[in-house]
């Protein structure tokens, strides 16, 4: 159906465009319904921007301009840059689109920038902060193997930086060359992680408290029916154990993450090794740690040395 002030043929062009991209794959439906939705809010705002009905020709006659002027008037209704740059791909596939296939081109769109997208630094866990919350998540429930589960789980994070998806997708006879932990990341990347002895401790104690349960599937993490434990009972865990420990809401099972990483940094870990451990393929993803140690030491410094008033 023909959105208000867009001809029928530009509408069947959108719907024409909207299944190629599910044809192709690599997009879901819903991402492909986004762009759609992003592209028919350009064409509401063009439409009321030129005081006219919309064609298919008029596709080519937008100005640098009136795609600024557009970008503008989307950041006023308060879309973020994340989605500011979802909806400019969006639009850029469409215009690319009509190129190819009905040789209507407009050369502006291409000169459009994607708005800076500033990512928020990590929250990682303060050392002094650390040792109380592993305590809470060995107390939290009163089957002592389901303690065990936990704490094995969240040093697989802290003290190995595995992700949440990562520690849970561990077999029983999880892959192990020496003192090293082999990790399948993202794209199915393996790398090499150091386990500590305090990590493999937690491990064996929990693989000896569920020695009857866990018989019972190759998953090395279980739930309490027997299956696969899932994610959710882990981030579940997290958000109970950081109110009882009176921490931000930050903190959720990636901040252990960043605190294996931070920390291993404010004790003099070299970046590089820190990259390999956290299977990071970009030094630039790793860098951001250099700011969050520089944050805390500036937080740490300014806390105890706070200007006084000179005595007279």
């Amino acid at each position: 159906m023909a959105q208000p002030g867009t001809s029928y043929l530009l509408a069947e062009m959108i719907e024409a465009w909207r299944s190629y991209l599910l044809s192709i794959g690599g997009n879901s439906e819903n991402t492909v319904d986004s762009y759609r939705r992003d592209v028919e809010r350009f064409l509401r705002f063009s439409k009321d921007h030129t005081a006219k009905s919309l064609t298919p020709s008029d596709m080519k006659n937008f100005s640098i301009t009136h795609f600024r002027s557009w970008l503008a008037y989307e950041r006023s209704q308060g879309l973020r840059p994340q989605s500011l740059a979802r909806s400019l791909s969006g639009l850029k596939n469409f215009f690319s689109w009509l190129e190819k296939n009905f040789n209507i081109e407009n050369s502006s769109i291409s000169l459009i920038k994607p708005p800076k997208i500033t990512k928020p630094l990590p929250r990682p866990i303060s050392q002094d902060k650390i040792e109380e919350f592993l305590k809470s998540v060995t107390q939290h429930t009163s089957k002592p193997w389901v303690n065990a589960r936990n704490l094995a789980v969240i040093m697989l994070m802290y003290g190995c930086g595995l992700r949440i998806s990562e520690a849970l997708s561990l077999k029983k006879k999880f892959s192990v060359l020496d003192e090293f932990l082999i990790a399948s990341g993202k794209g199915g990347k393996e790398r090499q992680i150091p386990i500590l002895p305090l990590v493999r401790e937690t491990i064996d104690d929990y693989l000896k408290k569920s020695r009857e349960i866990i018989n019972k599937t190759d998953s090395l993490f279980i739930g309490e029916n027997g299956g696969k434990l899932s994610p959710r009972i882990i981030q579940n865990l997290v958000s109970q154990v950081r109110l009882e420990v009176g921490l931000p809401e930050s903190v959720t099972p990636h901040a252990l993450r960043h605190s294996f990483a931070s920390h291993l940094l404010e004790n003099g870990a070299n970046l590089r090794i820190i990259q390999k451990l956290l299977g990071h393929s970009s030094l630039s993803s790793t860098q951001i740690y250099t700011a969050v140690t520089t944050k805390t030491l500036l937080e740490t410094y300014n806390k105890a040395h706070r200007p006084r008033k000179l005595m007279t």
